[in-house]
C-alpha cells in the first residue's frame, strides 16, 4: 500500500507490465537458446526471468487489478463489477492452464514465452492509453475523467 500511495497506481501498474514483458522476453530467449538441450550454464538466465515476473507482478498487476473496481465503479455496481473481475481473472487463468500445453506442443516453449511478452507488451500499451490515474483522487473527480475521455 505504501508505494501503490505514494507512486500511484498508473505508474507501477503499467511498470509492472514491462516488467513481466521483459521477463517473458527473458524466459522465451532463454528457451530458444536451449532448445537443444545444451544451455545449462545458462540456467541464471530463466530464473532470473521467474523472479522478473513474480516481482513485476507482485508489486503492480496482482493487487492494483483488485483495487481497481473499488475505486472506478459506483456503490451499487462495485459487486458486480468485481464478480465480473474475478471471473474473467479466474476463468482466463483456467482457460491459460487448459491450452498452454497444447499451444507448446504445436510450436514451442520459446513461442509460447514470446507470445506472453507479446500480451504483456499490449497491456501496457493498452494501460497507458486506458488506465487513468486514481491516487488522491475522489469517485467524482474520476467519474469526470471517465466522461471526458
Amino acid at each position: 500500500m505504501y508505494l501503490l500511495d505514494r507512486l500511484g497506481r498508473r505508474p507501477l501498474l503499467i511498470s509492472s507490465w514491462v516488467g513481466i514483458a521483459i521477463s517473458q522476453l527473458l524466459m522465451g530467449i532463454f528457451f530458444y537458446l536451449d532448445r537443444d538441450g545444451d544451455a545449462q550454464n545458462l540456467g541464471w538466465l530463466a530464473l532470473l526471468a521467474a523472479y522478473g515476473y513474480q516481482l513485476s507482478y507482485s508489486w503492480g498487476s496482482g493487487p492494483i487489478r483488485w483495487m481497481l473496481p473499488s475505486e472506478i465503479f459506483p456503490d451499487e455496481a462495485r459487486g458486480l463489477a468485481s464478480a465480473i473481475a474475478t471471473t474473467s481473472n479466474w476463468g482466463g487463468a483456467f482457460f491459460f492452464v487448459l491450452f498452454l500445453e497444447s499451444c507448446i506442443e504445436a510450436t514451442s516453449m520459446q513461442a509460447a514465452f514470446f507470445f506472453f511478452s507479446c500480451v504483456a507488451a499490449a497491456v501496457t500499451v493498452f494501460e497507458w492509453y486506458m488506465v487513468p490515474e486514481t491516487k488522491g483522487k475522489t469517485f467524482e473527480e474520476i467519474q469526470k475523467m471517465f466522461e471526458s475521455a
